[in-house]
Formats: C-alpha cells, sequence, structure tokens
C-alpha cells in the first residue's frame, strides 16, 4: 500500500506571507543624558521670571501633557462649558507662552463668545510665534472681513494660500473661497471710488 503525499495547507486569504530574511530587532536606545541636578522652587522661580524655562517646564508638564489638555479644553468648549474651557486655554497660555497653537485656540473660544477684541489679540500672538499657522491666519482673516478691514484680510488670506497652495486641507480651501469673494469685493470699491463724482467746493458768498 503506497502512502499518500501530505495535504498541503489550505492558503487563508489575507493571510501575511512569511518574511523573506530572518527578522533584526531595532537597535537599543541610546542611553539618556545625565539628569541635571533638580532646582529648588526658588530657583524654578527665578528661572521662570528670566525666561530661561516656561511655568509648564518648572511645574514638569510635558509637551504632550499640555496637549492633551488643550484636547480636553476644546471638548469642554464644544459640550458647552465655555467659561470652563477659555479658563483652561487662558492657563496653558500662560503655561506655555511659545506655543502658537494654544493662543490660535484660545482666540477661536474668545470669537465665538463674542470677545473680538481678544480673539484678534490671540491670533495675532498665534501669527507672531507661528507665521504658519493656518487655523490662526484664517480665523484673523475672517474676523477681519466681519469688521469691515477688507485689505487686511486679503493680506492674511494670502499668506494663508501660500501655506497650502493646493488647498489640500479645509482651512486651505476656505482660504481661497475668501480671497477670491475678498478680491473681487475690493476690486469693486475701487471701481466705485474711481467713478465717483468729485464733490464741488461750497459756492463763496459775495
Amino acid at each position: 500500500m503506497t502512502e499518500r503525499p501530505p495535504t498541503p495547507p489550505k492558503t487563508r486569504l489575507g493571510a501575511q506571507p512569511l518574511p523573506a530574511t530572518k527578522f533584526v530587532p531595532p537597535p537599543k536606545a541610546a542611553a539618556p543624558p545625565p539628569s541635571s541636578p533638580k532646582k529648588t522652587p526658588a530657583e524654578k522661580l527665578a528661572a521662570v521670571l528670566a525666561k530661561e524655562i516656561t511655568w509648564a517646564e518648572a511645574m514638569g508638564m510635558t509637551q504632550a501633557e499640555a496637549f492633551g489638555i488643550a484636547q480636553s479644553a476644546y471638548r469642554f468648549f464644544e459640550h458647552g462649558q465655555r467659561d470652563k474651557a477659555r479658563q483652561v486655554m487662558e492657563g496653558l497660555v500662560v503655561a506655555n507662552p511659545q506655543v502658537g497653537s494654544f493662543h490660535a485656540l484660545l482666540g477661536a473660544m474668545a470669537g465665538r463668545m463674542g470677545d473680538e477684541v481678544e480673539a484678534e489679540r490671540c491670533y495675532s500672538m498665534a501669527i507672531k510665534l507661528e507665521p504658519q499657522n493656518l487655523s490662526a491666519r484664517v480665523n484673523r482673516a475672517e474676523l477681519r472681513l466681519k469688521t469691515g478691514f477688507l485689505d487686511q484680510a486679503l493680506e492674511d488670506l494670502v499668506q494663508a494660500t501660500k501655506i497650502d497652495p493646493q488647498a489640500k486641507t479645509v482651512l486651505g480651501k476656505r482660504a481661497w473661497r475668501l480671497a477670491r469673494v475678498t478680491s473681487a469685493a475690493l476690486r469693486e470699491l475701487i471701481g466705485r471710488a474711481k467713478t465717483k463724482p468729485a464733490a464741488k467746493p461750497p459756492a463763496t458768498r459775495r
């Protein structure tokens, strides 16, 4: 009696093929540099006042933790806890004054709460820290359009279209659309000014 050849295993759809070469683990990470001696609270305060470190660094807050707090504040705001969310972002901006996106988010909150002066100030600070911050550029442009400063709004929108020239993002698309509308409005205003007859000087009495 002849033995039957072994039946090959069935191939499962989606099964991953075996690697062609032997797996090599990645190299071990380099040892972290020796930590500097811990500062006393008074030394930390002096370093903050000298702008050598931020309040966040003095408190031991990491960037990941700071951005996590910003996400929580955003969720608070979207769920109606606007005052609480704004207070959280104000504290976060104090702790991390060099993060432009935190200023931009605080500006967005202030703008939606009707505080347009504070919103523009926050957007301007965000742009100063991060000139490529598309959100701050577009939001400040919309705020300036609302208040009638068309020329300044168009400047922001032109910069925004340079940041996203292919309009690949939602903000980029909005910037291009607003830039076209604003440019057309400015051309119309300039055209009206050119065709408007000059006012006659008042007649002098003899």
